[in-house]
């Protein structure tokens, strides 16, 4: 009796194969062949002239027969293949294992055949990939791994207790490779974005763009990824990791920068970039993020710098300042230093030498605007209790000039709108405050303006108090505390009775007796 369960999967297999797109050609032509149309008709006929039991079972067997030829010879092709495929792939001498395994799949076809397939098809895929593919070598790497496989497979004894591990894995692998469609890219250009299509100045990094490429066709392991790894996890990887690695460079910019200096010092030093730990992403991210970015900060601050004026201002113009010999060493070291020159860009120079070279100098720098900012914090200050010593003796003027129109005008240069306090504090604003460059401030000689202002506020001040007649009166005030007992030595009528008169003192007046 037919085993109905065991020929009607056997007959799907064979449906499937039929139609199978590598074989249709050829089993259509075999099968259309007259030895096969001839046994089929035979096959019919016999049927139709069956008239007892025993022909029955004759005949079943006789079907049973042609069916089992039909699905060898429709299934072979694809055994064939994949044995002859498993063959081409080892290096193993082991013939006779070899040949077990070709019996072992033939007796077991039916559990194999759709994991055999699956791997013949997404292989036909891959062979198929461009051989000008830019990740022709990762792609051939990766056969390499599939033929240790394979070996160790086929050199294996017990073979047959691995085969179904050995399929699935083949099927993994194989699927996931052929559905990696950037593995057809014959250019790296076929990884821009759209935007980066549109990007006039991305060819800067062209160079760059194939040294990524080439560190990205190895099958190792690499850092961040597990051991056990799929090989096709590996390759997307691989990919993925040139992809942002075209980001990572196009986002610094470089090649939209105008200084042409940056730019060849940019492909010095990427090109002579360290790679860590065999990690070329996470190394290129580093120099970009860290590195670079240091290197530009180190950069501006020595271009700033001898973009600015030079200082040939004599020391003496601050004389008048407490702070006045720091300015003057300050100005002397700001000009040994600008005579030196700005760092030549010089291609023999390695990277190395050139960011040591930038990192002194850029330090030099960094140090004297330190100390440019300490001194300029000091000026401030000074120029501040100047404002503060003469604000506080404003009322003392201004009641010393009540009612004396021919001292308004003198009053008024000092605190009146736009008087000296007042332009000095504008000075304060524009020229010491947070964010002002203080070399430039000493370039254009608004200390020096600043310091005249402190100058002409006290000699007007002290003029306007001796024309109120209050001068020395205020002198023998100020010589006495805040708060005292006089005595009849310590009272001069006259000083007393002007200073009563201008609001300048309070007398009160005490009895001792009762």
């Amino acid at each position: 009796m037919i085993q109905i369960d065991k020929y009607s999967k056997k007959y799907k297999i064979a449906l499937e194969r039929r139609k199978s797109p590598q074989f249709v050609s050829m089993l259509d032509s075999e099968l259309k062949s007259s030895e096969w149309v001839a046994q089929l008709a035979a096959c019919q006929l016999s049927l139709d002239n069956i008239t007892k039991a025993a022909d029955f079972e004759t005949k079943e067997n006789a079907i049973k027969s042609l069916f089992n030829q039909l699905y060898e010879k429709i299934t072979a092709p694809g055994l064939d293949a994949f044995i002859g495929w498993i063959g081409s792939l080892t290096t193993s001498k082991n013939g006779e294992n070899i040949k077990a395994f070709k019996k072992f799949l033939k007796d077991n076809y039916d559990s194999y055949a759709d994991d055999i397939e699956k791997i013949l098809s997404a292989k036909e895929v891959v062979s198929k990939i461009d051989e000008k593919s830019i990740f022709g070598k990762l792609i051939s790497n990766f056969g390499n791994k599939i033929k240790k496989i394979v070996t160790e497979f086929i050199d294996n004894n017990t073979f047959e207790n691995e085969i179904d591990g050995l399929l699935k894995q083949l099927k993994n692998e194989y699927e996931g490779v052929s559905s990696i469609s950037e593995l057809n890219y014959t250019s790296v250009k076929d990884l821009y974005t759209a935007e980066q299509k549109q990007d006039n100045t991305i060819d800067f990094y062209s160079d760059i763009f194939e040294q990524a490429r080439k560190k990205f066709q190895s099958m190792d392991v690499q850092k961040g990824e597990d051991k056990n790894t799929n090989y096709f996890t590996i390759i997307r990887n691989r990919v993925t990791s040139l992809t942002k690695s075209i980001s990572y460079l196009v986002n610094s910019g470089v090649a939209k920068n105008n200084d042409m200096n940056i730019k060849a010092l940019f492909l010095k030093f990427q090109k002579e970039m360290p790679i860590v730990e065999d990690d070329y992403l996470q190394s290129l991210k580093e120099f970009i993020t860290k590195d670079w970015e240091s290197f530009l900060i180190k950069y501006e601050t020595i271009k700033t710098f001898y973009s600015s004026p030079i200082l040939n201002i004599p020391s003496s113009n601050y004389d008048g300042l407490k702070s006045g010999s720091n300015i003057s060493n300050l100005i002397l070291n700001y000009t040994k230093l600008y005579n030196e020159g700005s760092i030549r860009i010089v291609p023999s120079i390695s990277a190395s030498d050139m960011k040591n070279q930038l990192a002194k100098k850029a330090k030099s720098i960094k140090d004297m605007n330190d100390e440019a900012a300490k001194i300029m914090q000091s000026v401030n200050e000074e120029f501040t209790d100047f404002i503060e010593k003469y604000e506080n003796q404003k009322e003392m003027l201004e009641k010393s000039t009540d009612n004396d129109a021919s001292l308004k005008d003198n009053y008024d240069s000092i605190y009146g709108q736009d008087g000296s306090l007042d332009n000095l504090r504008n000075g304060i604003t524009e020229c010491l405050s947070d964010g002002c460059n203080f070399f430039n401030t000493l370039a254009n000689q608004s200390i020096f303006q600043m310091i005249e202002l402190m100058k002409t506020t006290t000699e007007k001040f002290e003029e306007t108090l001796k024309l109120t007649g209050l001068q020395a009166p205020m002198e023998w005030l100020d010589s006495l505390p805040d708060l005292m007992n006089l005595t009849e030595s310590d009272i001069d009528e006259k000083k007393i009775k002007l200073l009563l008169s201008k609001g300048l003192i309070k007398l009160e007046i005490k009895k001792t007796y009762n």
